[in-house]
């Protein structure tokens, strides 16, 4: 049967992670921060994360005890209490934590973003590349390329506008959105985050309609 909780705002039952995320633990006993990962999960039943390196008292980690976990997800960050289960060290170190009843989401961007899949180009000076848009929101976007090389001179200087072309559902052709260059971060590919800087009314409602969408069914 679903779990019945009264939550408060910006809390839920549900897990928003994805597999190898980056987990920040804070442990009942121990100053500071550990960093781990996800491993794999049993929707309701448990975590499993790498066992994190502790050079103090390793009894710590013992059955029972009590953690914080901390990550992000689409630009915010989330936060859950849960206790250890157990503990493998074959083949490596591997902790087991309980499900976590509630999950609290703390939103610091100005408007929610969401995962997204759309080919577009990126046009910086005279020069334009491929690549798509990994997540959304109404005040910008995640562009993603493999065409590394051919944007050296912005990467170097890390600012510059930029135009964005890209369709927009329930709209007719390819849109221009002018932008700004946020963040510039290195994956598997190039990641560059953009603030949009001018967006036509009927394309911001369309984006707005969408994450609103997204996020209902997500909540479900």
């Amino acid at each position: 049967m679903p779990r019945k909780k009264k939550l408060k705002k910006n809390q839920s039952t549900h897990l928003y992670i994805d597999i190898s995320s980056d987990l920040f633990l804070t442990i009942k006993g121990i100053k500071g921060i550990f960093p781990s990962y996800l491993i794999g999960m049993k929707p309701d039943v448990f975590l499993i994360i790498k066992t994190p390196t502790i050079i103090s008292n390793e009894d710590l980690l013992s059955k029972g005890s009590s953690l914080m976990v901390r990550y992000t997800h689409l630009g915010d960050i989330y936060k859950f209490n849960t206790s250890i289960l157990g503990e493998n060290k074959e083949p490596f170190k591997v902790t087991y934590l309980s499900f976590p009843d509630v999950v609290d989401k703390i939103e610091y961007r100005d408007s929610p973003r969401v995962s997204s899949y759309i080919p577009a180009s990126l046009l910086f000076k005279n020069i334009e590349v491929k690549g798509i848009i990994s997540d959304i929101s109404v005040a910008g976007c995640k562009f993603r390329t493999d065409s590394i090389d051919q944007l050296e001179n912005l990467l170097i200087k890390k600012e510059g506008d930029v135009t964005l072309k890209f369709p927009v559902l329930g709209l007719d052709g390819i849109r221009e959105f002018k932008g700004k260059i946020k963040k510039v971060a290195f994956e598997n590919d190039l990641a560059l985050g953009i603030g949009f800087i001018e967006i036509q009314k009927d394309a911001r409602d369309i984006i707005a309609s969408y994450i609103e969408s997204s996020l209902e069914y997500r909540g479900k």
